[in-house]
């Protein structure tokens, strides 16, 4: 095909998707990587963006970063008092004018063609049943980096809930506006599993579309709550999605509530504490035994390795833990 050709044939797929997206950036304390954020969101080639940043009452320089990027595109919000992540997305979405929504996390970058695929993929799909899309992702970590393909799209509440999924949801989310008025802005009661539970809820209505390239660097992580507020989270989130759960067959509804209570058997670990670490290590083997995804021969491995969380901590000491 002649250059000439492929060019005219991008051009037009950017004037047909001349949508204004909304890029929400919530930050607290994240002056090191802001600009590197930013600044792989002015980079994409899709162009019609606005860029909102939602300072939840940075301690640090923050301000000051942003506000030394000089783009008309950038319009910076402030939060008094610290609110959390869910409240800093709410106030962004407020304030946004796109018919879609993108979300970023301060210490995150984005690959150039990030917006314009997933806009391209999503707007290729039935508009009644498909209102957000995801995409692969690569986690950085201590020098390493693990590809994260995004192979499954759909009704994906089984797999969220199994926990057997890695989405990145809180840098790969694009999403129509009027979806997020549909179901809801985020919940700003949780302090974890903020970007699962606003993904339950839409699922619930609609069909989440997946892009399958790697088109987002995770650079960090939410860090180690502690066991008490993991436990505190996954009680309310339990509760909240008890029907979303019991929906499934009896195994399925076993395996979930045995996962999801590992992973509060996991925080205590971390946290040292013995007591609560194996209360719900046997809490979860009370409702199943679980076996790893890839092999039925194997159990799950982290009934081998929160006992090993548990004895480096009584060691070595807690690690700290981010906000």
């Amino acid at each position: 095909m002649p250059m000439i050709l492929i060019v005219l044939i991008n051009f037009s797929k950017i004037i047909m998707n001349n949508s204004l997206i909304s890029i929400i950036i919530p930050t607290y304390n994240g002056s090191k990587n802001i600009k590197r954020a930013l600044t792989s969101v002015l980079n994409q080639t899709y162009p019609n963006i606005e860029i909102i940043v939602v300072d939840d009452a940075s301690t640090d320089n923050t301000i000051e970063v942003v506000n030394s990027i000089k783009d008309k595109r950038i319009k910076l919000l402030r939060h008094t008092t610290n609110r959390n992540g869910s409240a800093a997305r709410n106030t962004g979405i407020r304030a946004s004018k796109g018919e879609y929504i993108a979300f970023l996390d301060d210490d995150d970058e984005w690959l150039p063609e990030k917006l314009s695929r997933q806009l391209e993929y999503l707007e290729s799909k039935n508009p009644k049943e498909w209102k957000a899309a995801v995409c692969g992702h690569t986690m950085e970590k201590s020098g390493k980096v693990r590809e994260v393909f995004a192979t499954k799209e759909g009704n994906l509440t089984k797999e969220i809930l199994m926990m057997q999924i890695s989405m990145g949801l809180g840098s790969t989310l694009l999403i129509q506006k009027s979806a997020t008025e549909e179901v809801g802005l985020f919940d700003e009661k949780y302090l974890r599993h903020q970007d699962l539970e606003f993904t339950l809820r839409y699922l619930r209505r609609y069909k989440l579309a997946a892009v399958r390239e790697c088109l987002v660097k995770i650079h960090g992580h939410s860090g180690n709550p502690s066991g008490a507020r993991m436990l505190t989270t996954k009680k309310m989130f339990l509760k909240d999605f008890e029907q979303d759960i019991e929906q499934f067959d009896k195994k399925t509804v076993k395996q979930i509530y045995a996962r999801q209570w590992l992973q509060v058997s996991k925080h205590f670990a971390l946290d040292g504490d013995i007591k609560n670490t194996f209360k719900y290590y046997f809490k979860s083997l009370s409702f199943a035994f679980l076996f790893s995804i890839y092999t039925k021969i194997l159990p799950l491995e982290n009934y081998f390795t929160i006992p090993y969380y548990l004895l480096v901590t009584l060691i070595f000491g807690k690690q700290k833990s981010k906000r």
